[in-house]
């Protein structure tokens, strides 16, 4: 071995991989699977953003269902992200056992819009129109506005009673900002501290992460936000950044790099880590691992 050729380090970021919400989620799919029965397992939506994880299922008898007209028999999972009420009407109208594994930090969310409604305020939810998490909220509110942005937030005549709540998993800073454009429109409307220290702490340990290395790799779903948006915190420093799901989506030119950073979202498996982690250190014999 030439021991004066340097090493290829490959620096794990201090916080990645599932949340607790989603680490719940597929522990009791895993549990349903181990019972004789569970019947068809179904999920509402694919359990979580990660198509290898999502593939593995499928090889183990899982489906995933758009809408309850889908499932006819067995035991559907209301994965993480939760649902409206009428979506849950639905599934217990066609007589189809559920098992809820909806966060409990989103839980606590759609209580929030529920009590608040109730006394007759104005929701506001800050989030991705489109996000699983916020189609659920919404049929928690009798009157809601959804905004993205400060921009259109800044467009809303709010009533004295309004509230506004987040996507655990949405933008902190931008978050904020919405926040700040509500209160000077309408001071009275009240701020709910809706998100989740997961996202947080995956921001914070990729900011520190990049400090160490010359290049990062994120890995999660293609389709997973909060994996999307450390793909860009990693990127907009400067550094080459490459978002992927499997280790054969890395270019050559990562191994040009000997100071390797690895990050991941919070719906992406350990073993998805480890293999692209293995196969950072393939191709040569000097690899060392390094935990941050």
């Amino acid at each position: 071995m030439n021991t004066s050729e340097e090493k290829r380090r490959v620096f794990r970021a201090e916080v990645l991989g599932f949340c607790m919400g989603v680490r719940r989620a597929v522990e009791i799919v895993d549990e349903l699977l181990e019972r004789d029965n569970a019947g068809t397992i179904w999920t509402l939506g694919p359990l979580i953003h990660n198509k290898p994880y999502l593939d593995s299922l499928a090889e183990r008898g899982v489906r995933a269902a758009r809408d309850p007209s889908e499932i006819d028999e067995g035991t559907v999972v209301i994965r993480a992200h939760g649902v409206a009420p009428s979506v849950r009407r639905k599934l217990q109208e066609k007589g189809l056992k559920i098992v809820d594994a909806t966060c409990p930090k989103v839980l606590h969310s759609q209580q929030v819009v529920r009590r608040y409604s109730a006394k007759g305020y104005t929701i506001v939810i800050a989030g991705d129109k489109n996000h699983a998490e916020i189609e659920g909220l919404k049929g928690f509110a009798d009157s809601y506005h959804l905004v993205e942005t400060p921009e259109e937030a800044a467009g809303l005549d709010l009533p004295e009673t309004s509230l506004l709540i987040g996507q655990t998993t949405f933008n902190p800073e931008l978050y904020s900002a919405i926040a700040d454009v509500l209160k000077e429109s309408q001071p009275r409307v009240l701020i709910e501290d809706s998100m989740c220290n997961a996202t947080g702490d995956r921001r914070r340990a990729i900011k520190q992460l990049v400090e160490k290395v010359d290049a990062v790799v994120v890995v999660g779903g293609k389709n997973s936000a909060n994996t999307h948006r450390l793909y860009l915190a990693a990127k907009e420093t400067g550094k080459p950044a490459w978002h992927i799901e499997k280790p054969a989506e890395l270019p050559d030119s990562v191994f040009e790099f000997k100071r390797i950073g690895l990050a991941a979202g919070a719906s992406t498996p350990d073993w998805s880590i480890d293999r692209v982690e293995e196969y950072l250190g393939k191709e040569g014999k000097y690899y060392e691992r390094h935990r941050s």
